[in-house]
């Protein structure tokens, strides 16, 4: 090669390659490895070459951890809390390889180690992966979110445990089970876990702790736990267990009555003790039992005894120089030892390859919590709690030998049995039962003994129960026929001609009527037979009223047949109780009939306003659209009915349609066709052919056609469907069908062309109602259409109608109650309107009441009581005027004055809104107020007037005089503390007055004051010097009137802030028309005494936004405070809109 020009330069060349491929290859991770070399479990010895194996096999492949070399550090943990969290924080400041700490912590192996080393690995942001420990609270994930650990037992993984052990007791049909548990912390969490499961699932399940260091308690645990259970699990170490199964032994509890299973019995390497064993040999004592425990490393055969054979040789090498002989046992922890190890390096190379940081623990630890690999302890599977989800195997023991009989794979509730027997207790070659056969008591078979002695009552009592039951339907169903039969005859339905009321109808409507002899009522039955036969069906209302009775004191009417027999066959009681027992509001009612010849007639309910017919041609009825609505709403549901129950009409038509008093619409002489077949073929041979082609006017076509060929009339629902159709045009019209057409047809040419079925087809001619919609007309041509099948069914016309009503859907009567209910709705929204108007009034009626006088005493008025007078040991009177108000009086006009006071004592009103006190009156200028009645609030009525006046006095200071803005105004103050008589004065105008000398001492104290200072009795000072706060200045003697000389004094102040609650009504007092001509000046001077402005008690945020200067506030902003204060307080409320931008200027050039 040109680069290497000589032999030296090659061998460089050479060197700096090798160097460079190490400094790449050669990066080393320390292994922190826990041992309990020394200590109460020294068994580290025994197995710590299993690192040394598993370090050599991954520095050996470079597919499992590539570029890095792992080296170990290990020490001596003690299987002791202190020792190991000591040597934990020693690998973390120690160096190792050129480095500090180590990078990984292997163990410890205790979980007395584990506990503490795992929360301090977790704040060293290192991963820790034991081998040995099971504590369940290394699961914790938010205390050791960096532990995981490869060990398989029950007691570290509780829930899988519970789920094989469950499908094992289901897999013997066990439900009952009693758990021996010892009271290590370890066993008894196991407990909890199982316990609550199996008992939730509805198990019966019992536990018994027993403390191992007194073994000889475990007798008296096992002989009073055998009363009541059959099969036990022992929850304790190997040591304990067999323990356990010895005593079991002596107690005869191997007979094959008793069962017992272990939990990790296989899973610990350590031998038998003989003292446990008592005095029996180990063959015996391990025999007969069951072991549930996760698989065993050494359950995988040869490939484990060459693992075995690597580890005992790496243990008596270095870095651990062990003397362990080839007769000692190697403990199982190797295996786990390997595969903790063997995890991290496979995460670790994991973590790279993804490519994440893997000296962050966090992303580290993903892949730890979802690893999946095959190890030398089986497979290993992490889940994501850092737990090892183990596979659990049954074993079963004879003989000191244990054969597997099922395993259990990981994460799943498959079982894969190996085909080897159980070797049960006793010689038996079935599972022992969870109980005995009569139970633990005998109460199972007392049980059964009653329930062997009941056999004959039961089967008796069936016996008798079914005899019964076929005794009681055979009896049924001869009532039934009995009560047929007997209907049948219509109890009732079958009239004489004797129990019939006569009875004609007036000029009025209503009916007379009169007992008759039985003569007389057959004269008048044959008189209407008489009239009847002239009009057959059609009959006019003036016929029909004559064929009104009264029957069982009703009145019904009469319908007389031609008939001169009346056999009762079966087929015409069936007809009469088909007819009887159809009740519908749209149907007129068959009341009865009479089959006495030659009387034979029938009566039907009677509807007082007579026939359809009749009701349409009567032109002083106003019939408008809800009526119309109505009758074709009304005759549909009635049709409905009759085709639901098979009842086919035949004879439909306007006449057979009758008005009842509450204009209801109801469908007569249906039914009973075999009873009246001689009465049609009678009254078709008497009637005239002009009533032959009148009937046929509500006939369909194709039953014409039948009838023009000398067959009988047949029918049909579509025939009834056609017959409805034309009522409905004569509904419209209010006219006979085709009365509109041409008056120069005969009805017989009538017939003829509806016959023919023309195109289109002739059908009466329609007067549009433009009240109707025009759906009501498309539905009318629908039933009358030439073809039968294209006519809709009664069930799809009351339907259509509905929906052509809409709101107003429903019969005439139903309608009206809707009107009425919406007129009583609309009078209580009226009403509750008034009601609400009404408290208002009243509302503001109170108000101005309790603005004259006190709430407590406006109450006792407005019961109309008499309100006593009452004495009030110590109150506080104000008393104030106005300084030359009578100079001033004379040069302003009395509106003035009056604009003056009002806006003076608006100013006063405010400011006392804002404490506890009573404003009693105003004379003229002068103001009194007083606190400590009505209501008594002790001394503070002193410290409440004083603190008034002082804000009163602040007040009147800038008070500006409108007309007089240049004068000031003085303001004179008295106040005076003593007892008082209050009462109401008067029932004309009631005034609540003040009597006593305290009144008259504070109107001198008001009197002999000065303007605007506040002069106060020496009795009002004494109160307030009580309380403090108040500063005073000693007046000297003042004469006064009644009293003589008396030292008075002046209030000056006090050391309480002003209220801020104070408010000021100046302003907001001025009409709109009073803002506009209020010059901007005074204007001004006003908006400064308004803080905060209040407008009629509601305040308005005003004052602060007016109390920055103008030079700071654009044009704009303040043009929009003004235009807000004046919508808000004044355009709304005032209603003076058009005022409004005249105020806005005044109050912005102010």
């Amino acid at each position: 090669m040109k680069f290497f020009k000589t032999s030296e330069n090659h061998a460089l060349h050479l060197l700096v390659i090798v160097l460079c491929i190490k400094f790449i290859v050669c990066k080393n991770l320390t292994i922190g490895l826990f041992l309990p070399w020394t200590g109460s479990w020294a068994v580290g010895n025994k197995f710590a070459g299993a690192a040394t194996v598993a370090i050599n096999d991954i520095n050996n492949n470079t597919n499992v951890l590539k570029n890095y070399k792992l080296f170990i550090a290990w020490k001596d943990c003690m299987c002791n809390a202190i020792q190991s969290v000591g040597k934990t924080a020693d690998f973390q400041t120690e160096e190792f390889n050129g480095k500090k700490g180590v990078d990984v912590y292997i163990g410890p192996y205790c979980s007395d180690g584990c506990t503490p080393s795992g929360l301090l690995a977790a704040y060293f942001k290192k991963p820790m992966i034991s081998y040995s420990c099971t504590s369940q609270d290394l699961s914790e994930k938010k205390l050791y979110p960096t532990f995981a650990r490869t060990v398989m037992e029950a007691r570290s993984s509780p829930i899988t445990f519970y789920e094989k052990f469950a499908l094992l007791m289901a897999e013997f049909r066990w439900k009952r089970i009693t758990l021996i548990v010892s009271q290590k912390a370890a066993w008894v969490s196991l407990k909890q876990v199982v316990y609550e499961k199996l008992t939730e699932k509805g198990n019966t399940v019992e536990f018994q702790h027993f403390n191992d260091d007194n073994k000889t308690g475990f007798k008296e645990v096992l002989e009073k736990v055998k009363r009541n259970a059959r099969i036990f699990a022992i929850f304790g170490y190997k040591s304990e267990a067999v323990r356990m199964l010895a005593e079991a032994r002596k107690l005869d509890m191997f007979n094959g009555e008793y069962m017992f299973i272990t939990m990790d019995f296989s899973a610990e390497s350590s031998e038998v003790d003989e003292a446990d064993l008592l005095e029996f040999n180990k063959t015996t004592v391990l025999s007969g039992f069951l072991d549930i425990s996760p698989e065993q490393p050494s359950d995988h055969g040869e490939k484990y005894e060459v693992f075995i054979n690597q580890v005992r040789n790496a243990t008596n090498q270095y870095p651990f120089f062990s003397n362990l002989q080839p007769a000692e046992k190697v403990d199982n922890k190797a295996a786990y030892l390997y595969d903790a190890i063997y995890l991290y390096a496979l995460a670790y190379n994991k973590t790279l390859e993804q490519g994440a940081n893997p000296d962050n623990v966090t992303e580290l630890m993903k892949r730890v919590f979802s690893a999946n690999f095959t190890g030398k302890s089986g497979q290993v599977v992490i889940d994501n709690k850092g737990d090892r989800v183990p596979a659990f195997v049954v074993r079963s023991f004879k003989d000191g030998v244990s054969e597997v009989i099922y395993k259990y794979e990981p994460r799943s509730e498959e079982k894969k049995s190996f085909g080897k027997k159980i070797f049960w207790p006793g010689g038996r070659i079935n599972p022992p039962l969870d109980q005995p056969e009569c139970g633990f008591h005998r109460e199972l078979c007392q049980e059964k003994d009653k329930s062997s002695q009941s056999t004959l009552i039961q089967t008796i009592a069936i016996v008798f129960v079914m005899v019964f039951i076929f005794g009681a339907t055979a009896g049924f169903f001869y009532y039934r026929r009995k009560k047929f039969e007997k209907d049948l005859l219509g109890e009732g339905f079958f009239v004489s001609y004797d129990q019939i009321m006569s009875g004609t109808v007036n000029q009025n409507g209503k009916i007379n009527g009169s007992l008759t002899s039985k003569a007389a009522i057959t004269t008048a039955l044959l008189t209407n037979a008489e009239s009847y036969s002239m009009v057959s069906d059609s009959e006019s209302m003036t016929d029909r009223n004559k064929l009104v009775v009264r029957f069982n004191g009703d009145h019904v009417r009469l319908k007389k047949l031609k008939k001169n027999t009346a056999n009762m066959s079966r087929d015409i009681l069936l007809e009469f109780k088909e007819v009887r027992e159809l009740h519908h509001t749209n149907l007129c009612q068959v009341v009865g009939v009479c089959i006495q010849i030659p009387n034979i007639c029938i009566l039907n309910q009677y509807c007082s306003k007579g026939s359809l017919q009749d009701v349409l041609q009567k032109e002083e009825i106003n019939i408008d659209k809800m009526f119309k609505m109505s009758f074709a709403a009304d005759i549909a549901a009635g049709m409905q009915e009759l085709h639901r129950n098979g009842i086919i009409h035949g004879r439909l038509h306007s006449n057979n349609c009758c008005i009842d008093n509450r204009w209801v619409c109801k469908i007569t002489d249906f039914g009973m066709d075999k009873f009246r077949q001689d009465h049609f073929n009678n009254n078709e041979e008497e009637e005239s052919e002009y009533q032959k082609y009148r009937n046929m006017l509500w006939t369909a076509p194709e039953l014409i056609t039948d009838i023009a060929s000398g067959q009988r009339k047949r029918k049909t629902k579509e025939g009834d469907i056609y017959s409805y159709g034309i009522i409905m045009s004569e509904i419209v019209n209010r006219s006979d069908p085709y009365a509109e057409n041409s008056e120069d047809l005969e009805i017989n040419d009538i017939i003829k062309n509806v016959q023919e079925k023309k195109s289109p087809p002739f059908r009466p001619k329609i007067i549009l109602d433009e009240d109707l919609h025009e759906h009501y007309y498309t539905l009318m041509y629908e039933c009358w259409s030439d073809y039968p099948n294209q006519r809709p069914c009664f069930d799809k016309i009351s339907a259509r109608l509905k929906r052509i009503a809409g709101r107003n859907g429903g019969n005439l009567m139903d309608n009206m109650i809707k009107m009425m209910e919406k007129y009583t709705d609309h009078l209580e929204e009226l009403v509750a309107d008034r009601t609400k108007q009404l408290e208002d009034e009243k509302a503001k009626t109170d108000e101005l009441l309790y603005r004259m006088l006190p709430r407590t005493v406006a109450e006792q008025l407005k019961r109309g009581e008499l309100v006593e007078a009452e004495s009030f040991a110590m109150v506080t009177i104000f008393f104030s005027d106005i300084v030359g108000f009578t100079s001033l009086c004379s040069i302003s006009t009395p509106l003035q004055v009056v604009s003056l006071l009002n806006d003076l004592y608006t100013l006063f009103d405010s400011v006392i809104s804002n404490y506890e006190v009573y404003k009693v009156e105003t004379i003229g200028d002068a103001y009194m107020v007083v606190s400590g009645l009505p209501i008594r609030n002790k001394m503070q009525h002193a410290k409440e007037i004083g603190a008034m006046s002082l804000h009163i006095l602040s007040a009147v200071k800038t008070f500006v005089v409108r007309h007089k803005p240049e004068q000031k105004l003085l303001v004179r103050i008295g106040l005076h503390t003593g007892p008082v008589v209050a009462g109401v004065v008067g029932t004309t105008m009631p005034r609540y007055c003040l009597f006593g000398d305290s009144v008259n001492f504070a109107s001198r104290m008001e009197s002999t004051g000065e303007p605007l200072r506040i002069h106060v009795s020496p009795a009002f000072k004494n109160i307030v010097e009580k309380i403090g706060g108040f500063h005073f200045e000693e007046r000297g003697e003042t004469f006064l009137k009644g009293k003589g000389n008396i030292k008075t004094y002046w209030l000056t102040g006090c050391d309480e802030p002003p209220r801020k609650r104070f408010y000021s009504e100046t302003l907001v007092s001025y009409t709109p028309m009073e803002m506009v001509r209020t010059p901007p000046p005074v204007l001004r001077n006003l908006i400064k005494q308004s803080s905060p402005l209040s407008h009629r008690g509601s305040p308005v945020a005003l004052a602060p936004q007016w109390q920055r200067t103008n030079s700071t506030r654009s044009k704009v902003e303040t043009n929009n405070i003004a235009s807000n204060y004046i919508n808000k307080d004044y355009g709304k409320e005032n209603g003076d809109m058009e005022l409004l931008p005249l105020i806005k200027n005044n109050i912005i050039e102010a």
